[in-house]
């Protein structure tokens, strides 16, 4: 079922996305887990079906940025002057999840950081958030929000995600490269490597 295989990207690239579709049938057998299928009602058309979904919506969700999964390096400076080397496991444009077996700074602590891309490092300062433990879907590690992020920064950042996001959903089973920058999207926050 190529829609079903869309769909269940889609799921995988975007988790926390909405997906609703509207049918004229109530089959169940071709649907996928996670995503919402409503009946289009005789009375009010698709529209009202579209107006109804959309104003019952629950909207919680307060994440700013996408995010994606690669396999980066990032490397973080602590308030003691130590550098520690760690793994990111996923990106935005807003912060990091860095994933390491045992080191954990302290929650609310600051640090420099440093992530690796292809050709360059993102550099930038961030603060640490509270650690996690494994769980079905992410590693031993800590978040980090970015705190001295620059529009022009952001928005090269959320670029890059959102393109990995679209060919993750052109092609699910591909592994993700790690990105390179541009020259003429590079901001002082980049430094050429």
């Amino acid at each position: 079922n190529p829609n079903g295989r869309l769909l269940s990207s889609i799921r995988t690239a975007f988790p926390k996305l909405n997906i609703c579709m509207f049918t004229e049938s109530p089959d169940t057998g071709s649907r996928v887990e996670g995503c919402h299928y409503i009946e289009i009602p005789a009375a009010g058309g698709i529209s009202g079906a579209v107006k109804a979904y959309l104003n019952g919506m629950d909207r919680t969700d307060k994440r700013k940025y996408n995010r994606f999964c690669w396999p980066l390096e990032a490397w973080i400076l602590d308030e003691g002057g130590e550098r520690e080397g760690y793994r990111v496991h996923s990106l935005s444009a807003g912060g990091a999840f860095l994933e390491h077996e045992r080191k954990v700074p302290p929650p609310g602590s600051r640090c420099r950081m440093s992530i690796r891309f292809q050709n360059c490092r993102f550099n930038t300062e961030a603060e640490v958030l509270d650690a996690r433990s494994s769980s079905s879907n992410l590693p031993f590690g800590f978040a980090v929000r970015f705190i001295d992020l620059d529009p022009e920064s952001a928005g090269v950042i959320d670029k890059i995600v959102r393109n990995a996001l679209v060919m993750h959903i052109i092609d699910p089973d591909a592994e993700p490269e790690i990105p390179s920058i541009g020259e003429d999207d590079l901001t002082f926050r980049f430094d050429l490597s």
